[in-house]
């Protein structure tokens, strides 16, 4: 025995990281299982030891009453990963013994580091009900009931688990715990969950509730009430109208469906049998309304046997049939099986023998790609092996390369994995095409540093949301919804606390008993907005008035109902729909027959004879929206009609007469033709269909002795006694095929003969496969129209096939269901194909060309724009391109870049759709992607006021407008070049390019006046302050920006240069961006949704906030800007300001002028706050702000605040700024500033002094230094003046 010693005197240490991982944070939370003893306690923990634990070995002392064992979970030289479970653990508390022993055969004792507790649940319960103690049931049924409790002695740290068995109700109510391992309440709330089951005894509403301890003896009670459970004694409702479907004693469909209408109804009715009442499923109201409705329930035979159904209402004493009896004897012998021709190859189609070495995977990387989805990057060898085909569950397949080859690659996809949620820590399990495999099992922690794994986001995490312990609020667009005969759409919210948007939500959707085998699937998605989880779904139309269906919510990992939420969530977790005369009853044949006779002889070979069936089909509230079926015999498949009320020959959507047509040759078989198959749907969406016995049987009232059929005799034809199928001539496939190209497309053509009854009309299926065939598709093959002869007829296939598909072994194809007019069929496999000497492969290249599927929605605006698709970060160079109308394309820059997906930044708007086409090593190109922006949504106008009287001039004196535009209404309305108030101001044309300073936000501009001047002008980029304002405009907060990072972000749409700072507020980092574009002609851009004009020689600002900490959701965002113009000129000189309207009422204008000089700041009234048009209110604040300078001649200052709603998001907004020269100087103006020479007039040697600044007009401050010199003398010093000024303006911030 080894060497006994303290944990502190040793090398081994041990420590507990159960409660700091989330898969083992709740394991012991629960009280002892039985009386004497909690079953297992379960901990993880690191061990530690300086020597080594390779032969470690772990006990409990054999003087304690619990056993030990344990599970390596991650294992190096000194250190040890652990899960330790012990069991039979004593009623109490304490610190759980135990010893390691390493591997140098030294034990190390600890007695004080796992704590437990192994309490009894306490006795009596103190059981509150909840919501008053009423109970929530299932709309029909269709899922469980719910009463909740609360357990108010409940230890809140303990979660609750009851034994089945433990839970009883009185009057025979069938209960049952509520909670699974998948599914928790809040630690001292529980549910369960009732059932009213045959014979339907109940004397009350209100039931008992009892809960069995763990001595078996003892009991804890409470009480609940089912509100919708009414004790009729029969005198008040009426019950009439009773049929069942089908109506004879002998019935060949296992559905036996039953009605009844009930009047004045109060109480719950039911279908019950003498024989087997657990196949009858309950009531669906169908039609009518509250006061009289309709009620269907069915029978399901599972066995030939007789049962007699009828109707019982609920009854105090014994049971009440409402209803006389149906009895019905359920026979086979009418089973239709439809005839099948398969082609059967052994698969993977090649031979694999002595590659017996599974695949591994050698690395592995998951990238968060928003909300739900994750991209994946896998290294995967096969050496040894045929090579890797398929990861699963994910599905990642062999074609998802994009580097390397089959035994040595590396493979990337995005996977939307909402659907994995159903697994505990989902595995991945690797295959090749031999079908061997290798299962990647993930823990938590990736090595005993405690580094989390690389895995799904969210997904571990997730295993914390415990269905309703983690919901805050839930609640629906809509709660009442009234509804007709069309579908409505919804949305429900759900908060959680701490939320990650990565958790999958999931809803499916209960209308009727049928739904269970089928039930609608919706996904939830996260709102950034709102900050809630949403589901969008869509109502049904006809509903009736009640609850509007049931449905199991699905949160990571666990799962609520809506039962449950209903209690939980009284005042808004119950859907109810109102509806005056629902619907919920699909679509049925009330009338079926065959065209002229029920046989048919064909006596001569060379005639063609038509025959079919007329059908009746009613649906009279909502009415029939479209449907299919198949007129097939017990050997020929037939043909499948699609029709809607279009193609009705009599009659309407609520009852029309259809005519389904087939022809037959005299070369025909002897058969039996009959509606084999038949889907119907009306326009509230109610399904019936002859595929599924839960749901109605559009041919229910034939589905006894009376079931039509036409009996095709073909004498001729059956006289040629052909029993030789039809043989195939010819067939035609490319040797190989570049499943990495755009063009993907492959042809099939094959010949088909039969010399004797001819070529059927026909359409064969061509199944087409991968080497192992874990990808498959199947196409018809159609005939070619000019190459169809009797006995002689020519098919083709054609599909384009799924990038990738068929890598590296090729492409293996299979023919199935050639006929001839005999009804003998050839189908061909892939060895068939093979044996009669037709290539039977297809080669596959994978050249990888960049191919573009898919994209992220982009709104007219522009902005950042998310591609996806194959084959991206492929290669050593590739460039992505835009191309807009008729434009050429041109380059826009990528953000980021995966094979399978690429961010473009600064795309431009558009109105209309544009292409992206990437181009990679300069030659390879790819599809050119059609893209559609979607139009932002806009901000509720406001009221504008209507005014009487004369119209106020709003233009010049003599309404001229300068003689350089129109005078309307709303102001001048400018021709181009001239612009401005009174359109007296020209745009200074610059044909340079302008010169951005790297350190800080200056551009430096060389230009030509209108006179031919030589003009240089200086732009300085920065922003005062931004402000969170109250509702009474009163500064909450305000952070001054004092630092900018430059970018060239320079492109093919023009000079842009970037400048980006930050700020925190409350642990929330709002990123502030400014993009300068520089236009040389006169163009037009979209922005809000509106067509700008921008001039020639302008500077366009494109603003960016990222999403900023609120103090309250009412409070506003304000950018505070100065606007400064400056000149060295000391005598002379007049300065002049304006701030207003432009003829457009979505602008306003700023313009600050030294003499015949100005800077024209234009800036729309719209921006765009989290994905929708807002309105923008700009207001100059140099009544506030004790910042301003004081104007003199050479010197004018404004501060102008731009004020945006509260935002989650982003904002933007666009403002773009000129330099005009005016036909009239500052002096005009009867507010400016001057300074008056002596002997009178501007020289140009003062005009060349200028300096024109400006500090924003929206979100960024923008200074502008304008220079308008000759030859440059004065530069240096009027750069120092400047910085001077802009030094002591610094200093008053």
């Amino acid at each position: 025995m080894g060497l006994i010693r303290s944990c502190f005197d040793g090398i081994t240490t041990i420590k507990d990281i159960s409660e700091q991982t989330p898969t083992f944070r709740y394991l012991n939370n629960f009280y002892a299982e039985s009386d004497t003893s909690c079953v297992k306690r379960q901990y993880l923990v690191l061990i530690q030891d300086g020597y080594d634990l390779a032969n470690m070995t772990m006990k409990s002392p054999v003087t304690e009453s619990y056993s030990l064992s344990y599970e390596i979970i991650i294992r190096n030289v000194t250190t040890y990963m652990v899960k330790l479970t012990f069991q039979g653990i004593p009623i109490g508390s304490g610190f759980l013994h135990f010893s390691v022993t390493n591997s140098l055969g030294v034990e190390s004792a600890f007695n004080s580091i796992l704590a437990y507790r192994c309490e009894l649940m306490p006795y009596p319960l103190d059981l509150e009900p909840l919501n008053n103690g009423y109970s929530v049931m299932s709309k029909d049924e269709v899922i469980g009931s719910v009463a909740l409790f609360r357990i108010n002695n409940w230890d809140p740290d303990y979660g609750i688990y009851f034994d089945v068995m433990d839970i009883t109700c009185d009057q025979g109510l069938s209960c049952f715990y509520g909670a699974t391992l998948y599914r928790s309440y809040p630690n001292n709330i529980f549910g369960i969950e009732f059932t009213l089951r045959n014979p339907y005894l109940y004397e009350k509403q209100q039931f008992k509730l009892s809960i069995r301890h763990e001595d078996g003896v003892r009991y804890s009670n409470s009480t609940f009430t089912v509100p919708q459970l009414v004790i009729d004694d029969g005198s008040y409702t009426q019950y009439s109208g009773f049929t069942c479907y089908p109506q004879s004693g002998v019935i060949y469909n296992s559905r036996h469906q039953c009605e009844i209408t009930v009047t004045n109804g109060t109480s719950l009715v039911y279908l019950d049998s003498l024989a087997d009442q657990l196949s009858t499923y309950k009531r669906q109201r169908v039609y009518g309304t509250p006061q009289s409705y309709t009620i269907l329930s069915y029978h399901n035979f599972n066995r030939e046997t007789s049962d007699s159904l009828f109707f019982t209402r609920i009854s105090a004493n014994n049971t009440q049939p409402v209803s006389a009896q149906s009895i019905a004897t359920y026979s086979e012998s009418n089973a239709y099986t439809p005839p099948f021709y398969p082609a059967n190859d052994q698969i993977p189609f090649l031979d694999f023998t002595g590659m017996n070495v599974a695949p591994k995977l050698e690395s592995i990387e998951f990238i968060p790609w928003g909300p739900i989805k994750v991209i994946i990057r896998m290294h995967i060898t096969s050496y040894g092996g045929p090579g890797f085909s398929a990861v699963g569950p994910i599905m990642m397949y062999s074609s998802d390369l994009y580097q390397g080859n089959n035994t040595d690659g590396f493979y990337e996809m995005i996977v939307e994995y909402s659907y994995l949620q159903q697994y505990i820590n989902p595995n991945l399990t690797i295959y090749d095409w031999r079908g061997q495999s290798y299962k990647k099992s993930f823990f938590y922690y990736e090595n005993t540093n405690l580094v989390k794994t690389p895995y799904f986001p969210a997904i571990q995490e997730g295993k914390d949301v415990f269905g309703l312990k983690n919901i805050t609020r839930f609640f629906y667009k809509n709660n009442n919804v009234i509804i007709g005969k069309s579908p409505v759409n919804n949305t429900l919210y759900i908060e959680l606390s701490n939320p990650d948007p990565n958790i999958a939500i999931e809803m499916k959707i209960f209308y009727h008993n049928n739904d269970i085998s089928s039930a609608e699937i919706v996904y939830g998605y996260w709102d950034p907005d709102l900050q809630l989880f949403a589901v969008d779904f869509t109502l049904k139309g006809g509903l009736f008035t009640d609850t509007a269906f049931s449905f199991f919510l699905t949160i990571g990992f666990f799962f609520t109902k809506s039962t449950e939420l209903g209690v939980w969530f009284p005042q808004t977790g119950v859907l109810n729909v109102i509806n005056s005369n629902a619907d919920e009853y699909p679509p049925i044949v009330s009338a079926w027959e065959p065209l002229g006779l029920g046989s048919l002889t064909i006596a001569n070979l060379d005639v063609i004879v038509q025959f079919g069936f007329r059908i009746t089909i009613d649906d009279p509230i909502n009415g029939f929206d479209y449907g299919n079926l198949t007129i097939a015999g017990l050997k020929d498949p037939g043909f499948v009609f699609t029709f809607t009320p279009q193609f009705a020959d009599k009659g309407n959507q609520t009852s029309g007469e259809y005519v389904f047509i087939m022809e037959l040759s005299g070369y025909c078989k002897s058969d039996t033709y009959a509606i084999r198959e038949i889907n119907l749907v009306d326009k509230g969406g109610w399904l019936s269909t002859s595929n599924n016995y839960h749901y109605v049987h559009p041919l229910m009232k034939f589905l006894d002795g009376d079931y039509p059929t036409i009996t095709v005799t073909c004498t001729a034809g059956d006289a040629l006694n052909d029993t030789v199928p039809p043989t195939v001539l010819q067939i035609d496939v490319p040797t190989s095929i570049d499943v990495g190209s755009l063009n993907r497309t492959l042809t099939i053509t094959f010949v088909a003969q039969d010399a004797t009854s001819g070529i059927k009309n026909l359409s064969p299926l061509v199944n087409i496969y991968n080497v192992d065939g874990s990808v498959a598709f199947q196409r018809n093959a159609k005939p070619l129209p000019d190459l169809i002869f009797f006995n002689n007829v020519t098919f083709q296939v054609s599909t384009e096939l799924p990038y990738g598909f068929g890598y590296p072994y090729g492409i293996f194809y299979q023919i199935e269901g050639i006929a001839d007019n005999s009804l003998n069929f050839l189908s061909l496999s892939n060895d068939d194909i093979t044996s009669k000497g037709f290539q039977n492969v297809i080669n596959v290249e994978y050249s990888m060309v960049p191919w573009i599927n898919g994209h992220e929605p982009i709104s007219t605006s522009g902005g950042e724009l998310t591609i996806y698709g194959r084959s991206f970060a492929t290669g050593s160079s590739r460039v992505v391109n835009i191309k807009y109308g008729s434009q050429p394309y041109k380059k826009v820059p990528v953000k980021y870049i995966t094979n399978v997906a690429m961010i473009l930044s600064n795309v431009p708007g558009s109105l209309d759709v544009f292409y992206v086409q990437i181009v990679r090593e300069n030659t390879m190109k790819s599809n050119e992607y059609p893209i559609t922006p979607f139009i932002l949504p806009t901000q509720e106008p406001s009221p504008t006021l209507t005014t009487t009287g004369a119209p106020e001039n709003l233009c010049d004196e003599d309404k001229t407008c300068s003689g350089n535009g129109q005078c309307t209404l709303s102001g001048c309305v400018c021709n181009s070049p001239w612009i401005g108030k009174y359109c007296s101001s020209q745009v200074i044309n610059v044909p340079v390019t302008p010169s951005p300073n790297v350190t800080e936000p200056t551009v430096v501009i060389n230009g030509t006046g209108p006179d031919g001047d030589e003009i240089n002008f200086s732009t300085l980029v920065n922003i005062i302050s931004v402000r969170e304002l109250s509702p009474n405009q009163t500064v909450v907060f305000e952070y001054k920006f004092n630092q900018w990072i430059y970018t060239n972000i320079t492109d093919d749409f023009g000079e842009q240069f970037l400048y980006d700072s930050n700020f925190t507020k409350d642990g929330v980092t709002t990123d502030i961006s400014i993009t300068i574009q520089w236009f040389k002609t006169e163009t037009t851009i979209i922005f809000a949704n509106q067509n700008i004009t921008i001039n020639p020689s302008t500077m366009k600002y494109k603003i960016n906030v990222s999403p900023f900490k609120f103090s309250s959701s009412l409070n506003s965002f304000q950018i505070v800007m100065a606007a400064t113009v400056m000149s060295d000129s000391t005598k002379d000189s007049c300065s002049a300001k304006e701030f207003g309207e432009t003829s457009d009422p979505n602008y306003q204008y700023a313009k600050l002028q030294i003499d015949k000089i100005s800077l024209y700041g234009k800036f729309i009234k719209l921006g765009v706050v989290d994905g929708r048009v807002v309105n923008i209110n700009n207001i100059l604040l140099d009544s506030e702000k004790s910042e301003v300078l004081e104007a003199s001649s050479s010197f004018t200052q404004s501060f102008i605040g731009i004020t945006a709603p509260n935002f989650k998001r982003f904002l933007k907004l666009d403002p773009d700024f000129s330099v005009l020269l005016d036909t009239s100087s500052a002096s005009e103006d009867p507010n400016s500033v001057c300074q008056i020479k002596e002997d009178g007039g501007l020289t140009k040697s003062q005009l060349a002094g200028m300096i024109i600044g400006i500090v924003g007009f929206s979100l960024v401050a923008v200074a502008v230094a304008i220079y308008y010199i000759l030859k440059n003398q004065k530069d240096k010093r009027m750069i120092k003046l400047l910085n001077n000024r802009i030094q002591g303006f610094n200093e008053t911030k």
